[in-house]
């Protein structure tokens, strides 16, 4: 493999969902600033949970309890901010990532976004303490979908770079890829009756 196409991280197809937004010109100015934290925060206070699991010693059936509880606590975030913005407001509707790295993704969208175009993201780890995980990234390439893929006709596939992510973001995506190639591996044993 030349140098020029080896990759940071293990890639896999997914199917999850993402919320996301071009920047406005205040979090392009606050990313400017290098105050990435309002950016991806938007202005959210810390949760009490976090202050308790950080008081908690690591391991303990304590730090499990409450990173538990944080998860339930952003799942209902999620539901909350669903049933409660307008259909109509940016950053509502949910699009599919088909494609996922530690260090970009590939999502399916009927916009056709520039190259370089700047987003803001949530994405949807199921299954994760972080459940919702929210980054910056930079568009990379867009592509329109032509036949013979017929259901997605008409959606352009776009690639993505992650300029601003937490590690914790991070790890939760690699969690996600971890957990997806070890249920990739079980099928393929079970498919050769291993």
């Amino acid at each position: 493999m030349s140098p020029e196409n080896r990759r940071e991280y293990l890639r896999t197809d997914v199917l999850i969902s993402a919320r996301l937004s071009a920047l406005s010109q205040e979090e392009l100015s606050l990313l400017e600033q290098e105050d990435v934290s309002s950016v991806l925060e938007g202005n959210v206070f810390s949760s009490p949970i976090d202050e308790i699991i950080d008081q908690v010693p690591t391991g303990s059936k304590e730090e499990t309890l409450y990173r538990c509880l944080k998860m339930m606590d952003k799942k209902l975030n999620f539901i909350i901010e669903q049933m409660t913005t307008p259909s109509d407001q940016p950053g509502r509707k949910l699009y599919d990532v088909v494609e996922l790295s530690g260090s970009g993704l590939k999502f399916l969208s009927e916009t056709p976004y520039r190259e370089g175009t700047p987003l803001k993201m949530d994405l949807i780890m199921p299954g994760t303490f972080e459940f919702k995980v929210t980054l910056i990234s930079k568009v990379i390439r867009t592509e329109k979908l032509e036949p013979p893929k017929k259901a997605r006709a008409g959606f352009f596939s776009v690639a993505v770079h992650f300029t601003e992510i937490d590690e914790k973001a991070r790890d939760a995506i690699i969690e996600t890829i971890f957990r997806k190639q070890r249920k990739l591996i079980r099928q393929e044993k079970e498919r050769k009756g291993e």
